[in-house]
């Protein structure tokens, strides 16, 4: 099965004041995160990270939380991703792309570009909790702000779009 998320911002510990989350570090966070990831992802699952994943530029770092998650990783570049790609290769990331489509879902981290073709479905990051409703028109936020720090799966995505 597929899966999304995004907005992680690891290593980020002003980003739980900011977001209100509820962690006291962020040691505490990344825990929760790899607990909350690995009881819905299996070994057999892809999960899409739509961004914002890592705040540093230490692909070893970055590689010891993804080897405790399940499953295959594939990155879609946010904004807060400053390492190259070959760095999130060597990390654990499958594959890294600034924009990629699953079935019938356009991947990509920062909303703005949807209003490019609003007859299709964007699963997009970027927003934490800028908006109380997670869908909007044509794209859904699969950030973990609005997602109780749980990747949505893409038959949640699907059910959101009804």
């Amino acid at each position: 099965m597929d899966f999304f998320w995004s907005d992680l911002h690891l290593n980020h510990e002003g980003i739980i004041s900011v977001c209100n989350r509820p962690f006291k570090n962020c040691q505490q966070q990344k825990l929760a995160l790899i607990k909350n990831y690995n009881k819905v992802v299996s070994p057999e699952d892809t999960c899409y990270f739509l961004g914002d994943v890592y705040f540093g530029h230490n692909p070893d770092e970055l590689g010891e939380f993804l080897k405790c998650l399940g499953g295959k990783k594939v990155l879609i570049l946010g904004n807060h991703d400053e390492m190259n790609a070959f760095d999130y290769v060597r990390a654990g990331f499958w594959h890294v792309h600034t924009y990629y489509q699953v079935q019938e879902f356009h991947l990509l981290h920062d909303p703005s570009a949807c209003c490019l073709n609003r007859n299709e479905k964007w699963l997009v990051g970027h927003l934490h909790n800028t908006f109380a409703n997670r869908r909007h028109d044509n794209w859904l936020d699969v950030g973990v702000d609005g997602g109780d720090f749980i990747p949505y799966s893409i038959d949640e995505c699907r059910r959101m779009f009804l």
